[in-house]
């Protein structure tokens, strides 16, 4: 037996294989009733054997073999009409222990199974009384090879019991109905999630009692019978001790041989914790935020006054020409910008959270002269040579959104390159899903197990002490990629510096023709200053 068989194929199997032998114990009937060997039908009863599969002898009531068909002649090798049934069928010389003949004479169809000892296969043979026009009687023995039938049965109860140990054992509810709603099977998971007895279920409870409202089940079964099969339709189910719970439900379809709905099958999966959980989680998002706009805007009142009065100091001092003074009055300066440029990166990421993203089609081209003339102050009196192909493809994503992903990308690198950093390239490649952008620098390399840290919120590495800021600029990177069905990551080599990458999902091309023309403009080529 072939043990990759699905349970689904050994059923198709062993049904086959069943039919064949009802068909067997139906053509014995109708033989023994037309069996007149010496009349005028002996030649059509003749034809009738001989065109059966499987292996035919007839025998008198004194154990003498009248008649073999040719495939049991096949099977033994030789014709052993006129001798004893045991010696030509079994090599006996007397009497099989095992003989039904008594019986059957006395008007007896008898039927069994038998493993043979000789190939070692299992038969089905049918022993049934043959009655000639003489009133003369003979035994007629029909045999069909079944060993095929039994090993797939064997086969098929292995299945089954698979299948019940992992129907049984899941750890989700697994439910089987009919299309009125009563239950036909259910593991022991599902007794344990809606506190019935499987008794209960079977015999008293149906679905409609499970479900606290009505029109949610007949939503799902509408949408099951119509879609065939349903996956995490969510829907309140009550307890029998009255608890609800919020469940997903998963189903299909059972069909008869006609293709006729005649129930369902599914899965049924508590998820009232997850959603809690969940709610708590936006609930404590939503106070965060709340937080964050309350600290920022405490810092950045005192401190634009603290920045106002150091800078009036600053301007005093001046004009006393006290050295001291003027140190003490541009450390606190500083210290307030910080402050004010902290509160304002708290802002900033707070608001790629919940501002919404309105994607359209731009020119890269046009965003990074925008970045070009942005930095080149800052890029001149470094030395650093900012490069960037002279063509590059268009992207759909929100442009403020993308001017900031860049922005920041650019500000990382002038922070975090080093004094050696000399230069910045960035580049935008389009792929089938996505489109690419880059910023790589040949400055100071990350170290590799920095790489993913680095992008969460307020997490810095730690060879960036002295340079101010708060771990913010690479998570709002990440965020505003991930709110264009994105991702971020960074590669770094000691030898040539670190890239960092921002995947743009691009949209279905409905939403470029759908897009406003653009016209583009003649390329910037690359920049360079130093």
């Amino acid at each position: 037996m072939e043990h990759e068989k699905t349970h689904a194929q050994l059923v198709t199997e062993v049904a086959s294989l069943r039919a064949r032998v009802n068909a067997l114990e139906k053509l014995s009937e109708r033989y023994s009733r037309q069996a007149d060997s010496f009349g005028e039908n002996a030649a059509r009863y003749l034809a009738m054997i001989e065109a059966f599969e499987g292996l035919i002898y007839i025998c008198s009531k004194d154990y003498t073999v009248e008649f073999m068909n040719g495939h049991f002649i096949a099977r033994t090798g030789f014709d052993g009409t006129g001798g004893r049934c045991y010696k030509v069928i079994h090599g006996r010389d007397s009497v099989c222990p095992w003989c039904v003949n008594g019986r059957v004479f006395k008007g007896e169809t008898v039927k069994w199974e038998i493993l043979s000892p000789l190939d070692n296969r299992w038969y089905y043979v049918v022993n049934a009384p043959i009655y000639r026009t003489d009133g003369s009687v003979s035994k007629q023995a029909m045999i069909l090879d079944i060993d095929n039938l039994k090993r797939a049965e064997e086969a098929l109860k292995e299945s089954e019991a698979k299948y019940r140990s992992l129907f049984d054992d899941s750890m989700d509810a697994i439910c089987i109905t009919d299309r009125a709603g009563r239950f036909i099977d259910l593991n022991r998971a599902a007794e344990e999630l809606v506190g019935y007895s499987r008794d209960e279920l079977l015999t008293k409870v149906g679905v409609a009692e499970l479900f606290v409202d009505s029109a949610e089940m007949e939503s799902f079964r509408h949408l099951v019978e119509g879609k065939g099969a349903l996956k995490d339709f969510k829907a309140r189910i009550r307890r029998k001790d009255g608890t609800v719970m919020m469940c997903l439900l998963s189903a299909s379809v059972r069909r008869s041989e006609n293709g006729k709905i005649k129930g369902y099958q599914g899965v049924i999966r508590d998820v009232t914790k997850t959603l809690e959980a969940e709610e708590a989680l936006v609930d404590a998002e939503k106070s965060t935020r709340l937080f964050a706009y309350s600290i920022s805007h405490d810092l950045k009142n005192p401190a634009m006054a603290v920045y106002g009065i150091a800078k009036r100091l600053k301007n005093r001092v001046e004009t006393l020409g006290d050295g001291k003074a003027k140190e003490y009055s541009e450390l606190i300066l500083s210290a307030s910008e910080q402050i004010l440029s902290m509160a304002d990166q708290v802002n900033a990421f707070i608001a790629t959270k919940v501002a919404p993203v309105s994607p359209e089609r731009m020119l890269m081209d046009e965003l990074l002269e925008v970045l070009r003339k942005e930095f080149e102050g800052r890029l001149r009196a470094r030395g650093i040579r900012l490069r960037y192909p002279s063509s590059l493809p268009q992207v759909w994503a929100d442009r403020m959104a993308l001017l900031r992903i860049m922005r920041n990308l650019m500000e990382n690198a002038l922070k975090y390159g080093g004094d050696g950093m000399k230069e910045i390239t960035l580049d935008c490649r389009e792929g089938d899903d996505y489109c690419f952008l880059s910023v790589h620098d040949d400055g100071v390399p990350i170290p590799g197990e920095l790489c993913k840290m680095i992008f969460e919120p307020f997490k810095r590495a730690g060879n960036v002490k002295g340079v101010p800021g708060l771990g913010l600029g690479l998570g709002i990177v990440k965020e505003l990629a991930q709110r264009h069905g994105g991702s971020v990551w960074v590669e770094s080599d000691e030898r040539i510096g670190k890239t960092f990458f921002v995947s743009i999902r691009k949209p279905k091309p409905v939403l470029y023709e759908n897009a406003p023309s653009v016209h583009s403009s003649p390329s910037t080529g690359e920049a360079g200053w130093g």
